[in-house]
């Protein structure tokens, strides 16, 4: 974890007083600034007393003769999954807890902008794109690659390609159709403060009407002391387009959530590989990281949850600081350990909890370890096949990524990205150091 992502780390964590579940799914992706991010089917999960089952239709049925403002008003503090289970279970209700589902201005749904950059294939991403026709707020990982696509400098002239800008926005909406809300959140990289956010400005000032487009980046303050191990030198800024040319800046709200759309369905031989590179790269490694996150906060609550208040010592060793309140070891750990997370399932208390996440990255860990064995045994295949099976092997990729609409790409054959990546894939020499561009 790098320093500059502590910001995140902090805005992550659950704080005193408690409300959520020490079992619940949390992704957090190193690679993304270290920001919770939630798959799709956690956030429509739903917990032991919001199940909607049949034997409740005497209770809709009740619910059906109040007022309609009233019944509005009902669903609107209803949970995602509660929602979510009523647009596949109630006839009654299911287009109104459809549209109080998608139009949660709390919850943004994620892509990746080299995908939109990229004219939004279906076979350039590991999504189900047939899911985000509904969605109404999107997030947009943003990199700073992005920058250098959009304002080209060469021999000290700046060339602006604004019409990226244009197929940012046709693929957007192309996909998105319902789109309202757009943050574009850089993810990766910092900004001093004050740096003219210009391809990021570009993109929002090109933004089409009825929707409302903002910026989220990290930002590095001006200080006057800068040191390696600082972490309150960084900060995360909203900046938000204003009337005649004017940006507001401000802190980014507390309650923006990020869901993961559902994966797409992998079928036949081009399906089973790329499932292995959706779990070696998007499944395993961020919900493994948020495992270490609930350790953090359950060590916090082993002391001072549920009416206890027993203050403790930092578990490494080298500290010595002393936690009196609830919380305390929270921002520490974050400020101060954020490189030494590893360690964590070291000191998870002696409890049902600290159990249970002993557990559970111990589960991932083996997941980790199959998802290694199917691809060795595919590699394996590869490499100790005779030419004649060999090209089956090819032809039944390439045939399928010619035909499959969920694999359409601009490059066909050959040149389609899976296809290299399967090459070079199948070409290394040990099977732990596999990893790729994930989409």
């Amino acid at each position: 974890m790098n320093r500059k992502w502590v910001c995140n780390l902090l805005a992550d964590f659950s704080h005193p007083p408690w409300t959520k579940s020490l079992d619940r799914v949390v992704y957090m992706s190193i690679g993304k600034g270290g920001e919770e991010q939630i798959p799709f089917h956690a956030y429509v999960q739903p917990n032991d007393t919001c199940t909607v089952k049949a034997h409740h239709n005497a209770t809709f049925w009740s619910f059906s003769r109040f007022p309609e403002e009233i019944q509005l008003h009902i669903l609107a503090m209803c949970p995602a999954s509660t929602l979510f289970q009523l647009m596949h279970t109630s006839s009654k209700l299911r287009i109104e807890a459809s549209k109080q589902f998608w139009a949660n201005p709390n919850v943004y749904f994620y892509v990746l902008e080299k995908w939109l950059m990229d004219k939004a294939y279906q076979g350039d991403t590991l999504w189900d794109v047939s899911f985000l026709a509904q969605v109404q707020n999107v997030e947009v990982g943003y990199s700073l690659d992005i920058d250098e696509r959009i304002y080209r400098q060469q021999n000290g002239r700046v060339e602006i390609e604004s019409n990226l800008a244009d197929i940012f926005w046709a693929s957007l909406k192309d996909r998105i159709p319902n789109v309202k809300r757009v943050i574009l959140n850089q993810h990766s990289g910092t900004r001093k403060m004050g740096d003219v956010l210009l391809a990021m400005q570009l993109l929002v000032e090109a933004s089409p009407p009825g929707v409302e487009c903002s910026i989220l980046i990290t930002e590095e303050k001006q200080t006057s002391e800068s040191t390696p191990w600082n972490t309150d030198t960084f900060q995360r800024c909203l900046i938000q387009p204003k009337e005649q040319g004017v940006w507001e800046k401000r802190k980014p709200g507390k309650f923006r959530e990020t869901v993961l759309p559902p994966p797409k369905k992998f079928e036949g031989p081009v399906g089973r590989f790329m499932e292995l590179l959706y779990q070696f790269g998007w499944k395993i490694p961020p919900q493994r990281s948020g495992l270490l996150l609930l350790m953090v906060e359950a060590l916090d609550r082993h002391h001072f949850d549920m009416g206890q208040h027993e203050p403790f010592s930092c578990p490494f060793s080298s500290c010595t600081a002393y936690f009196s309140n609830g919380g305390e070891w929270t921002i520490h750990a974050a400020e101060k350990h954020y490189h030494d997370w590893e360690k964590l399932p070291e000191y998870l208390p002696n409890s049902s909890a600290g159990t249970d996440l002993r557990e559970r990255i111990q589960a991932l860990d083996r997941k980790r370890r199959e998802v290694r064995e199917q691809f060795q045994k595919i590699r394996d295949a590869w490499r100790t096949s005779h030419e004649a099976r060999r090209r089956e092997m090819k032809y039944s990729m390439i045939e399928q990524l010619a035909n499959d609409p969920s694999w359409e790409t601009e490059e066909k054959g050959e040149k389609h990205w899976v296809w290299e990546e399967f090459l070079r894939a199948v070409s290394i020499v040990k099977v732990g150091i596999w990893s790729s561009v994930m989409l």
